[in-house]
């Protein structure tokens, strides 16, 4: 009878932490190699490295900057190689990280350890977009400083070239862009131009040129951008319009964009990312009745978006970013209000050590029991 009972509370207790059912989110204050919080910054991404197990997260505000990587019980820091006030990060199929930012800068993590790189010219007034293709090699969407001609910065062998993107012969400006590559290993482009939100292929497909459409077919008024391709190819774009949190996503079937609300509230730092599933999430900081709260929605690419989850208070004015680990689990990168560093996590598969604990315990009695 003794064993019943521990064996309900800890099925209880496991039900309650959203072991089983729901999304727990945790939290982690990103820390020195000492063990001192990592605070004060303004721009933030993240990547997974190690076949998507342990998140890696860059940070700068255009004095200090750093990648910190997490491992068992710490993190591990690598300073220096980034600069400016905006970034964006990337993970490669090989687990390879790699960030940009607005100064001309490149930061990868590989198997083998850090390395530094650079693209011509610096971002004008917005943040570069870096993307690997399913070959591993990493490019870097960005536009020139005095100016907003867009260019990729692309690895080849050991050298990173730059070609500029073309519709036609003139060249494409804009400030607000997005960058991905398909299963095909094609460019795929998501811009602002003239209110307008255009979007652009380059590959086997389109015979090695730049096609571009429009997916709103009309004006918006556009702030924040940012785009993925899911897991079947499927490309989702999430700007923001009139202070409300929008999505577009390329319907395979009708041949059509689609738009969708998907919050409300103004959104003006978010990140969209990809998971192994065909399933999209996104990460921003809304104001909810006056609290600037990190939030997180997610579309399985069937039963469309989610509702909002507000997680916990965040700084409006500082980057979020987001990633999938190798379980399909959402790790975002967020600035308190303190503008203190952290990470937050939703451990569905693998729980925390105290549940697991639970779990484990559990397990014990039923085998016991069966005895």
């Amino acid at each position: 009878m003794k064993r019943q009972i521990i064996l309900f509370i800890a099925i209880v207790i496991l039900f309650a932490n959203g072991a089983f059912a729901g999304r727990t989110w945790f939290y982690n204050q990103v820390t020195d190699s000492e063990g001192i919080p990592i605070g004060g910054f303004s721009s933030t991404a993240i990547g997974m490295r190690s076949g998507g197990t342990w998140p890696v997260v860059a940070y700068t505000n255009g004095v200090n900057n750093g990648v910190g990587v997490m491992l068992p019980g710490s993190w591990t820091h690598s300073t220096g190689g980034l600069d400016g006030l905006y970034i964006d990060g990337a993970t490669a199929p090989d687990g390879t990280v790699a960030f940009a930012d607005d100064q001309g800068n490149i930061k990868m993590l590989s198997p083998y350890g850090f390395s530094s790189a650079s693209y011509a010219g610096e971002v004008q007034d917005y943040r570069p977009s870096v993307a690997f293709n399913s070959d591993s090699t990493p490019a870097v969407l960005h536009n020139d400083y005095g100016g907003d001609q867009l260019y990729i910065t692309m690895k080849s062998g050991p050298l990173w070239h730059t070609t500029a993107v073309m519709d036609g012969a003139v060249p494409v400006s804009s400030d607000r862009f997005a960058l991905d590559f398909d299963s095909y290993n094609q460019a795929n482009i998501a811009f602002t131009q003239s209110n307008r939100l255009a979007y652009g292929t380059k590959g086997v497909t389109t015979g090695g040129q730049w096609q571009f459409s429009d997916p709103l077919n009309g004006p918006v008024v556009l702030g924040e951008l940012d785009m993925t391709i899911a897991s079947d190819d499927v490309p989702y774009v999430a700007y923001s319009d009139i202070g409300s949190l929008m999505g577009g996503v390329y319907d395979v079937h009708s041949d059509s964009w689609m738009t969708n609300l998907i919050d409300t509230l103004a959104a003006d730092n978010f990140s969209i990312a990809a998971d192994s599933t065909g399933g999209v999430g996104i990460a921003y900081v809304a104001d909810v009745t006056g609290d600037e709260m990190l939030s997180f929605v997610y579309n399985d690419g069937i039963t469309g978006w989610s509702a909002p989850e507000r997680l916990i208070l965040a700084n409006e004015y500082c980057s979020v970013g987001l990633v999938f680990d190798s379980e399909n689990n959402p790790v975002i990168s967020y600035l308190d209000e303190m503008g203190g560093l952290y990470i937050a996590y939703d451990p569905v598969v693998v729980p925390e050590p105290a549940t697991l604990a639970l779990f484990t315990l559990a397990l014990g009695l039923i085998r016991r029991r069966s005895h």
